[in-house]
């Protein structure tokens, strides 16, 4: 409904500096993002509507950068990997039903590399690999 409030946020000199709060209709909070004049620098998390986390990182230039992990409903890991500068790099760990299932390499948002490493077979892998 309309006059419902959905975040709140600091300004100063005309730029989002501090902690933003967005919020789901009911009032719990969706996200969290930490500013630095007008910039995404500091922790970023996103919550589900029951206040779970969804996702975690850290923006540093208004880039991912470092560790992120993203999270399912029942609160096991769905991804977990890096970032340099906004693009994913290195290990990227794809989960499935609690376990890791898909291994993705990268090298600064390039894709060098997937591996199955579920003993049950990983046919989304098979599935890309017959379309190239």
């Amino acid at each position: 409904p309309d006059g419902d409030l959905v975040s709140t946020v600091n300004w100063k000199k005309g730029e989002k500096d501090g902690v933003e709060t967005i919020l789901y209709h009911d009032g719990s909070i969706a996200e969290t993002i930490t500013w630095a004049a007008g910039v995404k620098e500091g922790e970023w998390v996103q919550k589900f509507p029951d206040g779970s986390t969804r996702a975690r990182g850290v923006y540093a230039n208004g880039r991912l950068h470092g560790d992120v992990m993203y999270y399912g409903q029942e609160g096991r890991p769905e991804y977990i990997g890096s970032y340099v500068n906004g693009l994913k790099d290195g290990n990227w760990y794809i989960f499935k039903g609690g376990r890791q299932h898909i291994k993705e390499i990268y090298d600064m948002g390039t894709l060098l590399d997937s591996e199955c490493l579920n003993s049950e077979g990983c046919p989304e892998l098979e599935e890309s690999e017959t379309d190239e």
